[in-house]
Formats: structure tokens, sequence, C-alpha cells
């Protein structure tokens, strides 16, 4: 009789198991990688919070749920006591970013929404459905370590997230205060930038001045940037920038540019939240601009890059 040859090893589950989101981050254990992008366009990545900032990630299965709005606006009345105790409240779902946009919006949240695809950022800490797309609540707490200080499913009361905080730093959580209020018709998304929007022309009449000098940065895809753009723009397309902002200078007075003015928004958004001082949305973008064609998909020859000064001079 034959012997069979020994089965090979098997893989062991955990990967597994955690690309499926069936076990939860242990406390202890570190932090699994998170960099997703915020409602404004802002990347946030737990890397660079280390070492300054306790990270609290609040997964939300739907932003239509009374009760996870209910819950979401528990951390807003509190908010300015998760900050004393040194942590950033971010609320994490699958919906895409000018959805979210429109729920912090309309929630007056002074807090980040950010954006998980897949729900691929639920899945590592263990609080995705299985085989399905969208995550469940759930509340993480991360070390400045980037060691996880806890990881629960369901929607975690906010005291006792508090309270965890306060024992980390051995202090004791104060009677719940009022609740706070956004100022009437205050724009969240712009709470703590420097960010404005003008139009097209008042942009090149910028670009004409001598002091200061201001930057043109065309945040469209490459494809759209050499069919046309105004002469003289810096072409950074808007998902490189987060890895090359550093070509520019913080001092720098920044134009950002993109199509109807929504990219550039958000690469406005993310300029400022990485500490430039100086930056501007053209509201209308391309479309507005002196001498551009009226449409890229037309079958007309674009016309020649309006002419403005080098921009080298800066």
């Amino acid at each position: 009789m034959q012997t069979r040859a020994p089965l090979p090893d098997m893989p062991t589950l955990p990967p597994l198991v955690r690309l499926l989101g069936l076990r939860l981050v242990a406390p202890g254990e570190p932090a699994p990688l998170l960099s997703l992008t915020a409602e404004d366009g802002t990347w946030i990545r737990l890397v660079d919070l280390r070492g300054r900032l306790k990270p609290v990630l609040l997964f939300l299965h739907s932003l239509e749920d009374p009760a996870d709005i209910a819950w979401l606006q528990g951390f807003e009345a509190r908010l300015s006591r998760f900050e004393d105790l040194g942590a950033v409240v971010f609320g994490i779902a699958g919906l895409r970013t000018d959805a979210l946009r429109e729920h912090r919006l309309r929630l007056g949240l002074g807090f980040h929404l950010l954006y998980d695809p897949l729900a691929l950022a639920a899945r590592s800490y263990g609080l995705a459905r299985p085989l399905r797309r969208l995550g469940q609540c759930g509340a993480v707490v991360v070390g400045e370590d980037g060691t996880v200080l806890a990881c629960h499913r369901d929607r975690v009361p906010v005291e006792d997230l508090l309270a965890l905080l306060s024992a980390e730093q051995g202090r004791t959580s104060p009677p719940v205060s009022e609740p706070r209020r956004a100022a009437a018709g205050s724009d969240p998304r712009r709470a703590h930038t420097a960010v404005r929007d003008i139009d097209a022309l008042a942009a090149a009449a910028l670009l004409a001045e001598t002091s200061p000098c201001w930057l043109l940065l065309d945040v469209r895809a490459a494809e759209a940037h050499s069919a046309w753009h105004p002469s003289g723009a810096r072409h950074i397309p808007l998902d490189e920038l987060p890895d090359r902002y550093s070509e520019i200078g913080q001092d720098t007075h920044v134009i950002c540019l993109s199509e109807t003015g929504g990219e550039s928004l958000s690469a406005a958004q993310f300029l400022a939240s990485v500490g430039f001082r100086n930056v501007v949305n053209v509201l209308d973008g391309i479309s507005g601009w002196p001498g551009a064609p009226e449409s890229p998909l037309s079958g007309e020859s674009p016309p020649p890059p309006h002419v403005f000064p080098p921009l080298s001079r800066c």
C-alpha cells in the first residue's frame, strides 16, 4: 500500500479572520495602520498622530440611523473634554467624501468624518460584517504610543470612553457640560483653516501682483492638465499632493485650481491642515479661467494658454 505524502502546512487563520473583520483587536496590541481621507480632503494617518494625540475612532454603520446620529452628537457635546484629555475624535463610515461633507455640515460636527472604502479599516479592527462592504458600529481608542487602549463593538457610551481616557491620565471626568453649539451660519469644514474662495478673474488678478507673489497650483489629473492649463501653472495632481506638498514652501501664497472647484477645495483644505497660511480656492475652476476652452471634451482645438507673468519669479 502506498503511503500518501504529508499534507503541506495549512496557512494560519488569524490573517483571514482579520481580513473578514471577525476578531477584535485586543488592548495592548499595535493599532492597525489607518490612512483615510476626511470629508474635506484632509488625509488622516494614525502614524502622524503618534506621540502627540490619542485617536478615538467611531466606526459607523449608517449616518441616516437616528441612533448613530445621537451617538455622534453625544461626542460633539463633550468634544472639549476629549481635547482636554489629549484625544482627537474621528467618525468613520463607508460613504464618499461629498456625502460625509453634507452630513458633517448638517449635524454641525466639530470633528472629521473619514471615508472607509469597502470597510477596510473597520475590518482591520474587527468591526466589519463578514463578506459585506459595510462596517458595524464600534469604538476604538488608541494611545499616544500607537497601541490600542480599547476596542468595542456597538455604540460605547461617551462617558465610558472619557472615564478610560481620564484613568489613563490619572484624572477624573467632570460632570457633563452643556452641549457645544456651532455659531449660526458657521461651516465646520472651515473651522481651522484660512482657506477662502475666489473666482477665476480674481485669481488671475492675484497672479499679476508682485507682492505677495502667488503660485497657481493645478491639482487636476495629468490628462486634463496636458489638454489645457494657464501659463506657468504648477501641476501636482490631488492624489499626489500628500506626498509632494513639501515641494511648495509653507510660506508660499497658493491658488488652488481644478476643473470645477471641488478638488481644488480639497487641496486647499489639505494644505491649510499641514500649515500653509495663505491658500485660496478658485470656486468656478478652470471653466471660469480667462481664455480657457469651453469644454475639454469638445472637438475644437483649445486656445493657447492665457498669458500671465511667469510664476518662476516666486
